[in-house]
């Protein structure tokens, strides 16, 4: 989770030097060798988000790429999908995957905001017990 607090403030400080991420781009602010989660720590850093740790839960492993697939259109999401963050309840558009056979995985990881059904999506996800 070091790089994603690292990527983070790197684009942090590129907000103070580039009134827009384009800017910030084109100028060299942005890492190009960024993994895909590290480039977006980096904007959420840029657009002035709070990096902030979460726990919560999800059905199934959690994806090698750091990113989970929404299904409907075939992108990745901005992180790894949960079905809730601990204490919230779980979001009703993907309830239907409660009948899936997939084990129950608790995870914890950064905040990187909601998915395509407004499921939580978290960056640096990591299993725990």
């Amino acid at each position: 989770m070091d790089s994603i607090k690292t990527a983070y403030e790197q684009g942090k400080k590129a907000a103070t030097d580039y009134a827009t991420i384009t800017d910030a781009v084109y100028g060299g602010a942005f890492d190009g060798a960024m993994d895909p989660v590290e480039s977006i720590a980096w904007t959420m850093g840029f657009e002035g988000r709070e990096l902030v740790e979460v726990t919560g839960w999800r059905y199934g492993d959690i994806p090698e790429s750091g990113r989970s697939v929404n299904y409907i259109d075939h992108s990745y999401e901005r992180g790894v999908s949960l079905m809730a963050l601990d204490g919230d309840d779980m979001v009703p558009a993907v309830a239907s995957i409660v009948a899936s056979n997939r084990p129950v995985v608790r995870v914890r990881g950064y905040l990187s905001g909601y998915g395509y059904d407004g499921e939580p999506l978290v960056i640096g996800a990591v299993k725990i017990d």
